[in-house]
C-alpha cells in the first residue's frame, strides 16, 4: 500500500473498516494490477467491481490505493469503480462518502487531508476526486448474474466468508464471466476459497487473490459431480446469456439516447450558424473536410461528395493559396486568424480560421465566413458622407474667410480714405 496512506492495524476484523489486510492490498495493487495500471487508457480504463459495498469503506480504500499506484507510475488516473449492494440505504451511504472519526481511524493525516474534506460536525466526506470515480447500482451478487463485464478486479471481501457450496461456485462462475482474461478476484483472508481455487489460479498461497486465466485449475470430480457441474454451468450460461441480452439492450438504449443528444446538438449548432448567417467548414487534422454547415453549398459549391476531400482540391474563389497557407499556419501553431476578404461577387466576408481542440488535443481547423457586405456598405456610405461633409465645411470655411477678408479690406480702404480726407481738410484750415 502506498506510503502516503499509512495505516494502523484495525482493532477488529469487521468489514466496515478502511485498509483492511494491508499486505493483501499491497500485493494486489503493487503486483497483480501493476501491468494493467500501466496499460490503462481513456478508452480502456481499469474497471473494478465491489459487490456488497456496504457503506463504501472498501470502495474508497481501493480507490485511494489505485490512485496512489497510478501516481507512482506517473500515469493519468484511468479508473472506473462500480459499487453495488442489495440495500438502497447502503448505496446512499457509499455515494455520500461521509464517515465518522472512528471509521477513519486507520488513515494518517496526509491521507485524510488529501482524500477527505475538512471535518463538518463529526464527519468527513470523501473528496469529489474519489466520489466521481464511482457508479452505483442496486444488485444482489449472490442471487443475480453480474451486470458488468470486462472487469479487471472484483473485490468480494464484503461477501459472507462462508457461503453454501453451490452459491460459492455460482458466484465464482459469475466472476469468471465478468472478468477480462488475466482479471483478478479478491476475497477476504477469512473466506472459504475452495470454489475460487477450483476456477482460478492463486497469486500466492498466503494471499486471497485469484487470477482468471484461459486454463484454470479444476479439482477431480466424480461422474455424478461432473454431471451436476455441467448442469450448473449450463444454467449459469443461460443466466449469463440473459445478462448479456440485458446489457446489450441497456447499451442500445444508451446509444440511442446519446445519438439523439448528438443529433440535437448538431441541429442546435446548425441553427446557430444559420441564425448568424455564417458558413462553416470543419476540417480534420489532415485538413480534409469533415462536415460543413450554413450556406456552404451556395457559397463554396460543396456537396456530400466533398466530405473527406482535401480542402486544397476544392475549386472556389474563396479557397486560394493565401487561405491554404493561413489554414496550415493555424493548424501548426494553434493560433486564430481572421481577415476581411472580398469575393468576385463583390461581397465582403469576415473569414475566421480557428484550430479545433478536442479534450486538449488538436483535432483540426474550423473556417467560418460571415457576410459583412451590409456593414462594409454602411462603412463606405459613412466614409462618403464624411468626405462630403468635410468638403462642405471646407468650402464654407473658405467662402466665409474670403468674405471676411474682403470686408476687412473694404473697411481698411474706407479708413485710409477717411484719414486722407481728414488730413486734407486740416491742411486747408491752416492755410
Amino acid at each position: 500500500m502506498p506510503s502516503s496512506c499509512a495505516h494502523r492495524p484495525p482493532e477488529c476484523p469487521e468489514p466496515s473498516r478502511f485498509f483492511r489486510e494491508p499486505n493483501v492490498l499491497e500485493a494486489l495493487t503493487g503486483r497483480a494490477l501493476a501491468s494493467r495500471i500501466h496499460a490503462a487508457s481513456a478508452t480502456e480504463p481499469l474497471r473494478v467491481w465491489v459487490p456488497a459495498c456496504g457503506a463504501g469503506e472498501e470502495v474508497y480504500t481501493l480507490a485511494i490505493c489505485l490512485l496512489e499506484q497510478f501516481q507512482a507510475q506517473g500515469k493519468m488516473p484511468r479508473l472506473q469503480i462500480f459499487a453495488t449492494d442489495a440495500d438502497d440505504q447502503a448505496l446512499a451511504l457509499t455515494r455520500a462518502g461521509c464517515y465518522a472519526p472512528s471509521a477513519l481511524a486507520g488513515l494518517d493525516r496526509p491521507c485524510l487531508e488529501r482524500y477527505f474534506e475538512p471535518p463538518k460536525g463529526r464527519c468527513r466526506q470523501a473528496r469529489a476526486l474519489l466520489r466521481n470515480l464511482l457508479s452505483t447500482a442496486v444488485h444482489d451478487a449472490l442471487r443475480h448474474p453480474p451486470i458488468f463485464s470486462r472487469l479487471d478486479l472484483i473485490s468480494a471481501r464484503n461477501l459472507p466468508a462462508h457461503l453454501p457450496r453451490e452459491v460459492a461456485r455460482r458466484f465464482a462462475a459469475s466472476a469468471q464471466f465478468a472478468l477480462r482474461t488475466e482479471g483478478w478476484l479478491l476475497l477476504s483472508t477469512q473466506a472459504d476459497a475452495s470454489a475460487a481455487r477450483e476456477q482460478f489460479a492463486v497469486l500466492g498461497e498466503d494471499l486471497p487473490i485469484y487470477r482468471k486465466s484461459p486454463h484454470n485449475p479444476r479439482r477431480t470430480e466424480s461422474p455424478a459431480e461432473e454431471l451436476e457441474a455441467a448442469h450448473s454451468a449450463l444454467s449459469e450460461l443461460n443466466i449469463q446469456l440473459n445478462s448479456l441480452r440485458e446489457e446489450r439492450a441497456l447499451l442500445g438504449m444508451e446509444l440511442q439516447h446519446n445519438t439523439r443528444r448528438l443529433e440535437a446538438g448538431n441541429d442546435d449548432l446548425a441553427g446557430l450558424i444559420d441564425m448568424l448567417q455564417a458558413t462553416a467548414v470543419f476540417l480534420d487534422p489532415d485538413l480534409r473536410i469533415r462536415r460543413y454547415a450554413g450556406g456552404a453549398e451556395a457559397l463554396l459549391g460543396l456537396g456530400q461528395a466533398d466530405l473527406g476531400r482535401s480542402l486544397a482540391a476544392l475549386k472556389s474563389p474563396l479557397i486560394d493559396a493565401a487561405l491554404l497557407a493561413a489554414v496550415r499556419h493555424a493548424a501548426a501553431t494553434g493560433t486564430l486568424a481572421q481577415k476581411e476578404v472580398r469575393c468576385v461577387n463583390q461581397r465582403w466576408y469576415l473569414r475566421r480560421i480557428q484550430p479545433h481542440d478536442l479534450a486538449g488535443a488538436a483535432d483540426g481547423v474550423v473556417i467560418t465566413w460571415v457576410d459583412i457586405t451590409p456593414i462594409k456598405s454602411l462603412q463606405e456610405e459613412v466614409a462618403r458622407i464624411a468626405a462630403l461633409e468635410q468638403q462642405r465645411i471646407g468650402q464654407e470655411l473658405h467662402d466665409g474667410i474670403q468674405q471676411e477678408l474682403t470686408a476687412l479690406a473694404l473697411l481698411g480702404q474706407n479708413l485710409r480714405d477717411a484719414l486722407a480726407a481728414g488730413a486734407a481738410a486740416g491742411a486747408r484750415e491752416r492755410q
